[in-house]
């Protein structure tokens, strides 16, 4: 039981980046950033979860402006 919660707990956490990486035409590394934040979800939880989507969301808006 606890192992769906943390796969649906990263899920929730890697769509942010996930979508972010759709809309702004980089979809590997949003896709990167879901599955970066489910397996960070699994290890730690949210304590390296979060910091995960972080980082991801920050090299997708810094990739777009290029």
């Amino acid at each position: 039981m606890t192992l769906v919660g943390a796969l649906i707990g990263g899920i929730i956490v890697g769509l942010i980046p996930f979508f972010l990486g759709k809309k702004r035409n980089n979809e590997g590394i949003g896709t990167a950033g879901l599955i970066a934040c489910v397996v960070c979800n699994l290890v730690l939880g949210l304590l390296l979860s979060i910091p995960c989507c972080i980082v991801f969301v920050i090299l997708i808006l810094v990739k777009s402006k290029k």
